[in-house]
């Protein structure tokens, strides 16, 4: 990225009106954000476009003040259900009659806004700003940008709904701030009263269809210490989160590191494969998501994130196994 790169961003995320430099309220802005999200009951009409991508989902969400429940349902597509209950996800295609399920990092989805929970953490590697107002599914929102500070991340704009907080819309831009991918609603309905289990619950009977994964998978902090490193990290970003799991299609043991910079999220998964692999796979980019594949003395290091290109690159890289194992 060339110097002008970030002035580009920056212009490019703060173009609706003049922004000045984060202040304390628009910090606890993106707080009380994150807690809307978690705690709000509302269901409405969601749309996640990434290039010539276009998803659309109904989505229920609830909390009963300790646990987030959640249901997105597919109106675009392939049909598929998701269920969520804070981490532990259902994922159901009933044209093909299977249903995943279990523990799984980053359930969250975006809508959840989990990833904006430390504003003081982000200030560290993103010039957080207000940027104007807007309006989204006919509700009034402020607009806060948050612009990079190296070539390492993408660049964020985000409107937030002026009567609850909740986040409309999140835009994401690449290291030239062209826009890579935008998520928002088309429409809302904020229920000030909890909503009922038969809400948020499953529409598809999957008595006879096809279960992988059954219980949860080991999380992190229950099971043996991580085997793997990346060496060195990219700067700004740090290890959130580790779990073993079994590949459903392989049944081949692998671990799954989950990276951040407090905002941008990097999955590396690595899991042992046997002599007849294919080889390595080609670079492939699909917009505000990237991906790395390669071989490493009997492993294979696959690196998901949605981060620049060369980042993902850096990640795959530098893996290694850690000294010892």
């Amino acid at each position: 990225m060339n110097n002008l790169a970030p002035l580009s961003l920056l212009l490019s995320l703060m173009l609706v009106a003049p922004a000045a430099v984060a202040s304390a309220s628009v910090l606890q802005q993106l707080t009380d954000m994150v807690e809307s999200m978690r705690n709000t009951n509302f269901e409405g009409v969601y749309v996640h476009v990434r290039g010539d991508v276009i998803e659309t989902m109904e989505v229920v969400h609830a909390s009963d003040g300790r646990h987030e429940f959640e249901r997105l349902t597919s109106l675009t597509g392939e049909k598929r259900e998701v269920l969520r209950d804070d981490d532990t996800c259902r994922c159901t295609w009933p044209d093909q009659r299977m249903v995943i399920k279990g523990y799984f990092l980053g359930a969250r989805a975006k809508i959840s806004a989990e990833r904006f929970s430390n504003p003081g953490l982000l200030q560290e590697n993103y010039q957080i700003v207000s940027a104007g107002y807007d309006r989204v599914a006919g509700r009034d929102c402020k607009l806060i940008a948050l612009v990079p500070k190296d070539a390492l991340r993408y660049g964020y704009k985000l409107c937030l709904d002026q009567d609850h907080g909740l986040m409309l819309r999140m835009s994401v831009f690449n290291e030239e701030g062209v826009v890579v991918e935008h998520n928002f609603f088309t429409t809302l309905t904020v229920y000030d009263e909890p909503l009922p289990v038969s809400a948020y619950a499953s529409r598809i009977d999957t008595d006879d269809f096809d279960v992988v994964g059954g219980e949860m998978a080991i999380r992190g902090e229950t099971t043996a210490p991580p085997t793997w490193t990346i060496d060195p990290l990219p700067k700004g970003y740090e290890l959130k989160d580790y779990l073993q799991r079994v590949n459903p299609i392989t049944q081949n043991q692998f671990e799954h590191y989950a990276y951040t910079d407090g905002l941008a999220t990097v999955s590396v998964f690595v899991e042992k494969v046997g002599e007849g692999e294919h080889p390595l796979p080609k670079m492939r980019m699909s917009h505000a998501m990237n991906t790395q594949t390669r071989f490493v003395d009997g492993y294979r290091v696959t690196v998901i994130g949605e981060a620049p290109q060369r980042v993902v690159e850096l990640f795959c890289k530098n893996a290694r196994p850690i000294s010892g194992y």
